[in-house]
């Protein structure tokens, strides 16, 4: 069983991002030099840790990709309004 969504996920079915094994590569795009990108990765991991999900099991796994500080990195940036809304959102 997934350990955020309490269920059989797959990378096909239910677009789980620990089964596809994406979560670092996500994290890794934060930095990107397009904001289009960074938004993008942004709004995928915060579905680790929506309402639907094991939030504390969510923020573990992102603590352990170091998305934490590329989070709290892109509050201090501030480069779009929709950065800063879902890093306030997730933070």
């Amino acid at each position: 069983l997934c350990p955020v969504h309490h269920g059989i996920c797959s990378s096909e079915n239910t677009f789980c991002l620990l089964e596809a094994k994406t979560v670092t590569k996500l994290v890794a795009c934060l930095d990107h030099e397009n904001v289009l990108v960074v938004e993008s990765s942004l709004a995928a991991i915060c579905t680790l840790v929506s309402d639907s999900v094991d939030v504390e099991r969510g923020v573990f796994i992102l603590d352990k990709a170091d998305a934490i500080q590329h989070i709290l990195d892109i509050l201090q940036e501030n480069k779009t309004e929709v950065l800063r809304q879902r890093a306030v959102w997730i933070v």
